[in-house]
């Protein structure tokens, strides 16, 4: 065999399927990690009137309150410890205080409001709420 063949193989082929890999890979863990929100959100809004029917209208409010709390200790988790699961478990979990504050927070507000002026603080929050992504999108353009 050459020597001179030997050592001029040519490992670029190689290089470029391993980086699609690791390319995949990144992509499947972002849109992972991206979805797991919408996932919490949804388990959250269709476990609203289970939690205010167990704990009441407050008493959800303080058990959501707790929900953005581990969300986001597990965000920091997932900085320092630089885990992939962790992220996914804080987007679980800020995923379901989104998902259960959309239902709770109307609720409550309406609930603790005078007669005359329910039908306008019902509808603050998610006025704001939609805004507030409004606000966000248009942020990134700017």
């Amino acid at each position: 065999m050459n020597r001179k063949a030997v050592l001029s193989l040519d490992f670029s082929q190689f290089e470029k399927e391993t980086n699609d890999n690791h390319s995949k890979n990144q992509d499947n863990q972002f849109s992972t990690a991206v979805s797991m929100f919408t996932v919490g959100g949804m388990i959250g809004s269709f476990s609203t009137t289970f939690m205010v029917t167990k704990f009441g209208r407050k008493g959800s409010q303080f058990v959501n309150c707790f929900a953005s709390f581990i969300g986001g200790a597990f965000y920091v988790a997932s900085f320092y410890l630089s885990s992939h699961y962790c992220l996914l478990l804080a987007r679980l979990a800020v995923g379901f205080f989104a998902g259960l504050s959309t239902g709770i927070c109307p609720m409550y507000v309406i609930e603790i409001s005078t007669a005359d002026f329910r039908g306008k603080a019902g509808v603050l929050p998610q006025l704001f709420i939609t805004i507030g992504i409004l606000t966000a999108q248009v942020s990134v353009f700017l």
